[in-house]
């Protein structure tokens, strides 16, 4: 079992919520996730730090064109 929890991390969030309307025209309350959610979710499932995909990306080129670097970015 990974444990999902941090250590000596501080993060200063404010909580946003947005309200819109549905399809059947009646209010609805979504909760944006935060930053510590994303953390929590890529440390457990791939048991690595967050951390270590900080300067990790694709760039597929201009326009979003271009080839994958490895199947983490398919």
């Amino acid at each position: 079992m990974i444990p999902c929890q941090f250590h000596n991390v501080t993060v200063i969030l404010t909580p946003r919520t947005a309200v819109y309307k549905g399809t059947l025209g009646e209010p609805h309350l979504r909760n944006r996730r935060g930053i510590l959610e994303l953390a929590g979710a890529i440390r457990c499932t791939t048991g690595r730090s967050p951390f270590a995909y900080l300067r990790y990306g694709c760039y597929c080129g201009l326009g979003g064109r271009g080839w994958p670097k490895d199947r983490v970015d398919w």
